[in-house]
């Protein structure tokens, strides 16, 4: 008598409910047209109003909730060309994708940035990373512009290279401490795309010259003065 014996075959491991509602959310949202109009720099672009009314009704039908978590934020105050201040946020969010059915979740991170001159900067950002994340995960079709196509060039007026001129040797001759020494290197930092773009500046000595240059200039003899000697 003779017998078979049938190879065991493992049974595949369940798929996280949040893979299968995703997907489904994702056939759900064909794609979002791009219906507003930035008028200052002529594009055509989709709001985070648009991204989210087009995938919200999916997002409840299926049963995924997104939850947001401030990763970081960064701000940097910049001077106008027409001598006004702007700040200009960044934050990195992370947002938690769960699925009511079983609890499963993904997550993912996404940086936005934005700038204002008032206090709307930090909203915009998370408005520009929420719909970033969305887009990303969802895969949603865009005819929007690559980020390479475009090369963006700050431009410094005479008048603001001078303003900045003056402040750096004003926080130069503050540094008589290590704090002030970096009060004066976090300043240079914030202000890094500024100070590399503007024109030939004057310094209090009368020479010639880059206002990049000049500020490494200052920073290292700030430093050497604060030194501990041996």
């Amino acid at each position: 008598m003779s017998t078979t014996t049938t190879p065991h075959t493992p049974e595949a491991p369940a798929v996280p409910g949040i893979y299968q509602a995703i997907w489904a959310v994702m056939r759900g949202v064909t794609a979002v047209t791009k219906d507003g109009w930035n008028n200052h720099s002529k594009y055509n672009f989709r709001g985070v109003d648009d991204v989210v009314n087009a995938v919200g009704p999916q997002l409840r039908e299926h049963g995924v909730m997104i939850i947001p978590e401030i990763i970081d934020t960064k701000v940097d105050e910049r001077v106008t060309n027409a001598q006004k201040l702007n700040l200009f946020w960044t934050v990195r969010v992370r947002y938690t994708w769960y699925c009511l059915a079983d609890g499963s979740s993904i997550s993912c991170e996404v940086l936005g940035e934005a700038a204002d001159t008032g206090d709307k900067g930090a909203s915009k950002a998370q408005s520009v990373a929420y719909r970033v994340a969305i887009l990303q995960v969802l895969c949603i079709p865009t005819s929007e512009r690559d980020p390479d196509a475009d090369t963006h060039q700050v431009t410094v007026s005479q008048e603001t290279a001078d303003s900045m001129t003056k402040k750096a040797e004003e926080l130069y001759d503050k540094c008589n401490t290590p704090v002030k020494v970096s009060e004066f290197r976090g300043w240079a930092n914030a202000n890094r795309d500024l100070i590399l773009a503007s024109p030939v500046i004057v310094t209090r000595d009368g020479k010639q010259g880059g206002l990049g240059a000049y500020v490494r200039h200052l920073l290292d003899n700030a430093q050497a003065a604060v030194a501990p000697t041996e």
